[in-house]
């Protein structure tokens, strides 16, 4: 079942448990073992408590998201902003256009090339999730960048010396700090495919329990009062 589907699942649920409840209405109704009313009834709530687990899922994907840009892009040491300050600290340590000024520069402009692509805030679609791959590539990309930057500092001579403020393990720490960032969302992200591809699973299998439970009515009953209750109902 697609995100884009016009009917949301959680009325496609209901709508499930409105056959249900039907059923359990009606006289002499009594399909096989595999297909009782209890079986119908845990699997009911199976596909429910799958659903509430790809809710809690996807709110974890986002915040994990909401962190990361934060850490990249959105305060004063991010991975954006951080490499103006370490910028100005190496010329301000060992001068405009000397040696470490222009590794430092060069690694900051490949930073900077790097692109990362807008992703939905849940991807569901083929298309959105290949989104999130290249989305995911590009934040990798420019923590590598950021990496060289942290370990050519950590070549210069005296820098904890001369950057107090600003040390080797200061600068690892921020490092670490944005790759656990950076991790958590592929993470949260693989955990949320997951727990929708099972939901999906669990949908086709409630799908097809209730198009049997039709099949079981109309062999039961004929076309008849029972029949015309239940067969226009879709999930």
């Amino acid at each position: 079942m697609k995100g884009s589907s016009n009917m949301s699942f959680a009325a496609r649920l209901q709508k499930a448990i409105d056959v249900l409840t039907l059923l359990m209405g009606f006289t002499g109704f009594n399909p096989p073992p595999d297909y009782s009313l209890v079986k119908f009834q845990e699997l009911i709530t199976a596909v429910t408590n799958a659903n509430n687990d790809l809710q809690a899922k996807v709110q974890a994907y986002r915040q994990a998201v909401v962190t990361r840009a934060t850490m990249f892009k959105q305060y004063a040491d991010s991975v954006i902003l951080r490499p103006v300050k370490l910028r100005g600290a190496v010329v301000a340590a060992y001068g405009r256009n000397s040696h470490q000024d222009n590794m430092v520069s060069d690694l900051i402009r490949r930073l900077r090339l790097t692109r990362i692509v807008i992703t939905p805030p849940d991807p569901q679609t083929e298309a959105a999730e290949k989104k999130v791959i290249i989305s995911d590539r590009g934040y990798g990309a420019m923590l590598g960048h950021y990496r060289n930057i942290v370990e050519a500092i950590k070549t210069f001579p005296d820098w904890d010396t001369k950057m107090p403020d600003m040390t080797i393990a200061i600068l690892e720490k921020a490092l670490n700090d944005t790759l656990a960032a950076n991790t958590a969302v592929m993470d949260a992200f693989g955990a949320r495919s997951a727990a929708l591809k099972n939901r999906k699973d669990l949908y086709l299998k409630l799908r097809d329990f209730v198009i049997r439970m039709k099949g079981y009515v109309k062999s039961k009953y004929g076309p008849g009062r029972e029949d015309n209750l239940i067969k226009s109902v879709k999930i």
